[in-house]
């Protein structure tokens, strides 16, 4: 696992009703209790090296420095 600043393992929290609206979280930190809301499925532990599309590094890093979490919309490939 990483430093609290740099996580290398998330915790991913995908919005129900929303399309493909996902939350991570670093695995060694404490999950916000918004996700406990019913509105949110756990969505596993995800390493960094492979995380969904969508999922920004450096964005991430900003987001848990300020928020604790990082919201992020998952992007598809066209067919």
């Amino acid at each position: 696992m990483g430093t609290p600043m740099e996580p290398h393992v998330w915790n991913m929290f995908k919005r129900r009703e929303e399309g493909e609206i996902w939350c991570a979280v670093p695995a060694d930190a404490a999950v916000p209790r918004f996700l406990f809301s019913g509105d949110w499925n756990y969505g596993g532990q995800h390493p960094e090296r492979h995380a969904l599309p969508g999922f920004q590094r450096s964005v991430a890093h900003q987001a848990v420095r300020m928020n604790g979490f990082y919201l992020f919309q998952l992007l598809r490939a066209a067919a």
